[in-house]
């Protein structure tokens, strides 16, 4: 499954009702994820629970070899950013 690009996702917030518009810098870096495999799985579990999100940086180790950790970016809208930090926590491994 394929997430929307950041274009999509700006035309969506330019599309919605004045009230609810929200600027690019609306757009916020919620987590940085160790690699690939890792950015995908979080990209899943939130868009499972109808959080909008793109990854940013993750082919880049496809260029250069191993992605280094924490270069996968999960961006999310900000007001999806403190339910995207619970639905994170919950696909963390545990201590």
């Amino acid at each position: 499954m394929r997430g929307i690009g950041l274009t999509q996702l700006n035309a969506t917030v330019a599309a919605l009702p004045a009230e609810r518009a929200m600027a690019t810098d609306d757009i916020v870096c919620l987590a940085r994820a160790a690699d690939s495999t890792e950015a995908s799985t979080w990209k899943q579990a939130l868009e499972e629970q109808g959080i909008r999100c793109r990854v940013v940086g993750q082919h880049r180790d496809t260029i250069a070899g191993k992605l280094p950790p924490g270069l996968a970016e999960i961006r999310v809208l900000r007001q999806d950013l403190e339910r995207g930090r619970a639905i994170l926590a919950a696909h963390r491994p545990g201590p």
